[in-house]
C-alpha cells in the first residue's frame, strides 16, 4: 500500500537520524534529528505558526496543503512554483 514503509525502511531511517534500535537504555541526549526539529520549532514560532499544518514553500505561508495530501499532491504543488 503506498505510504506503508517495511522494517527495513524504518531501520534505515531509523539509523539516518542516529536512533540506536536496541540494547541501551533509553536517554534525553538527542539524535541528528535533533537540531533539525530544534530549527525548525524556532523557525515557525518566529512566524507566529504553532500548530500544524501550517506549511511554508519558501518562508510563505501555503493555506492550501493540507496534512492530508498524497505525495503526488505535494510534488504538484511544488511543480507549479
Amino acid at each position: 500500500a503506498a505510504g506503508v514503509i517495511n522494517e527495513e525502511q524504518c531501520a534505515t531511517a531509523l539509523a539516518f537520524v542516529g536512533i540506536e534500535t536496541g540494547g541501551e537504555e533509553p536517554s534525553n541526549a538527542g539524535n541528528r534529528a535533533t537540531g533539525l526539529l530544534k530549527f525548525c520549532v524556532k523557525y515557525h514560532r518566529i512566524r507566529a505558526i504553532h500548530v500544524t499544518p501550517t506549511v511554508l514553500v519558501n518562508g510563505i505561508e501555503a493555506p492550501d496543503i493540507s496534512s492530508g495530501w498524497t505525495c503526488d499532491q505535494f510534488l504538484e504543488k511544488l511543480k507549479s512554483l
